[in-house]
């Protein structure tokens, strides 16, 4: 008799169980699921941004970059010709 309690007990615990998974499956995964993708949107979203700023700033310092470069280049090629020009004088 006291064997049969403990099977019908157990027997009601493992349906409880079965019955509580069956929930989190149907409703809270999908929630989770749910809130989990939006939030990923978000941070998607955040990232994009900052690397659009961070992808403008490197072009900005990029072209500064270039600009000072094609200067100085300018400037050395104005010196050898005046250096040139000197140099065929004297002689």
């Amino acid at each position: 008799m006291k064997q049969n309690k403990t099977k019908r007990s157990k027997a009601k615990q493992n349906e409880a169980k079965q019955s509580e998974e069956k929930i989190k499956i149907t409703y809270l995964i999908p929630k989770l699921s749910a809130t989990t993708k939006a939030q990923k949107a978000k941070n998607k979203e955040k990232k994009s941004a900052t690397t659009r700023a961070q992808k403008a700033k490197d072009k900005s310092t990029k072209r500064e970059k270039q600009r000072k470069e094609k200067r100085n280049t300018k400037a050395q090629k104005a010196k050898q010709r005046k250096y040139k020009k000197r140099k065929t004088k004297k002689r």
